[in-house]
């Protein structure tokens, strides 16, 4: 046909060679790291392979599945469940997934990913069955848990492991909401009014404290202010009182000598003459006896001094000593 003839042993090894070249390039694999293959022989499991280069049997041996072994995330769909006090909420949520059994995961379910799903949805709707609105809105967490431990214990055989659950969102029904906004926004008025009146109540407990630490502070300071008063007038009258003792000590000592005598008794002369003096600016009438003459004198001098006793009491004794020792003299 082409103008020349080839050799039928040439073309049958040509067929050979190049069946071969296939069954090799069959047989050699390459995995990606992270995933695992699920080998068949004649439609019957043989063997998984992982991540690097493998060998199989070519024609004979083939990939049937192919799982990605990392965790991923698996979007719940929408769906509507009913509370225990008759609320119907709606609920999507999101799954992280991670194959931990390529084998089972092949053998064990038709289709593992959507079997949790499934059943993911299923318990949701039976947790939150026995919980009222409040309770669904404020404790995600424990629906979260609840649909973890019941899609694990079941999706065991099928080789997948649910790591966690997050709710995304629960949305009651419109009404319901409106509802809740005006609850919310009564109860942060509340919190508010209990907020200022617990702040107006401090300061008020602040300011009378501070009032009365005042007062006990005025009230020390007056205490100690009267005690020092009385304790200086006391150290002054003790003061004043060691003075005249020792002032009269002194007197008493230089009045013992006849030199001292006479000084004390020309000073008594000297303030009778004074006090004469003063009783005769207080009266308009001075009556004098001018016939006795030195000893009138004497008498005048000690009517004087008599006069000066009167005024000053401490010297009415010296007062009549001195009068005796002039009429002595007389």
């Amino acid at each position: 046909m082409f103008g020349f003839d080839i050799p039928f042993g040439t073309i049958a090894l040509l067929a050979v060679g190049l069946f071969l070249l296939i069954g090799v390039l069959k047989g050699i694999r390459q995995v990606p790291q992270n995933e695992e293959w699920i080998v068949e022989r004649f439609g019957r499991y043989t063997s998984t392979i992982k991540g690097g280069l493998n060998i199989i049997v070519p024609y004979i041996d083939s990939v049937a599945y192919k799982w990605d072994m990392r965790e991923a995330p698996t979007d719940v769909p929408e769906q509507s469940a009913t509370t225990e006090d008759n609320i119907r909420v709606i609920i999507d949520g999101v799954l992280y997934v991670q194959l931990v059994d390529s084998k089972l995961a092949s053998y064990g379910s038709q289709d593992p990913i959507k079997s949790v799903i499934e059943l993911a949805q299923t318990t949701m709707r039976a947790q939150i069955g026995t919980m009222t609105l409040d309770q669904t809105l404020s404790e995600r967490q424990k629906i979260n848990d609840a649909v973890v431990d019941a899609v694990n214990a079941a999706a065991k055989p099928w080789g997948v492991v649910v790591k966690r659950y997050e709710i995304n969102d629960i949305r009651p029904p419109e009404d319901m909401i409106e509802d809740m906004k005006r609850q919310a926004r009564a109860e942060r008025e509340a919190r508010e009014t209990i907020k200022r009146a617990d702040a107006d109540k401090t300061a008020r407990i602040t300011v009378a404290e501070g009032k009365k630490r005042e007062a006990e502070l005025e009230s020390e300071a007056e205490t100690i202010r009267l005690t020092n008063e009385a304790t200086g007038r006391a150290k002054a009258v003790e003061i004043e009182a060691k003075a005249q003792a020792e002032a009269l000590t002194t007197v008493g000592k230089a009045a013992s000598s006849p030199e001292g005598e006479k000084a004390v008794q020309f000073d008594l002369a000297k303030r009778a003459i004074a006090a004469q003096e003063v009783i005769g600016k207080e009266s308009t009438v001075v009556l004098k006896d001018g016939s006795k003459g030195a000893a009138g004198a004497a008498d005048i001098v000690a009517e004087a001094l008599a006069v000066a006793a009167a005024v000053s009491p401490a010297v009415a004794k010296t007062a009549d000593g001195a009068k005796g020792s002039d009429s002595a003299k007389s």
